[in-house]
């Protein structure tokens, strides 16, 4: 059964997420993207890529059944702002996604709500926190500590 997917962010990123969510079910069909989630009024009802803009994060609130959500906002002090606003909704999940490119072994430990790009290579004995986002192409060597909510860029 497929799991109920919302991207918070209908920005660049999140639309890049979108995709990603999209290589993933085409390797394993995991996720059902409902649409995305922003909190711009300016946004809600546009079309990205094939995805409503359903709302502002007070639709999570409304749901009750378990769903599960990523936050695909770049800026980390807004990414940690939303997530501590959604934080104590108990039906909301937050997804762990990776892209079916990465090369990783299996020595690295990725918090929840963590997003790895296409082209990344994760080595080994990695750390990586919570809603972290590590973008395309990047290299994480051994022993890397990440802490929560940091954007990795190549």
């Amino acid at each position: 059964m497929m799991k109920e997917l919302y991207i918070i962010g209908s920005g660049g990123f999140g639309r890049e997420v979108a995709w990603l969510v999209e290589r993933v079910n085409q390797v394993n069909p995991l996720w059902n993207l409902v649409g995305f989630i922003d909190d711009n009024p300016n946004t809600w009802g546009l079309e990205c890529n094939g995805y409503k803009v359903l709302g502002g994060t007070e639709i999570l609130s409304s749901l009750n059944r378990e769903v599960w959500v990523v936050c695909a906002v770049g800026a980390a002090k807004t990414r940690k702002m939303i997530i501590d606003k959604i934080n104590n909704l108990h039906h909301v999940k937050f997804a762990t996604l990776v892209d079916p490119s990465v090369i990783s072994s299996d020595r690295v430990k990725l918090g929840e709500g963590t997003i790895i790009c296409a082209g990344t290579i994760l080595t080994v004995n990695i750390q990586i926190g919570k809603h972290v986002i590590v973008n395309l192409d990047c290299t994480l060597g051994h022993d890397d500590i990440i802490e929560d909510y940091v954007t990795v860029y190549p």
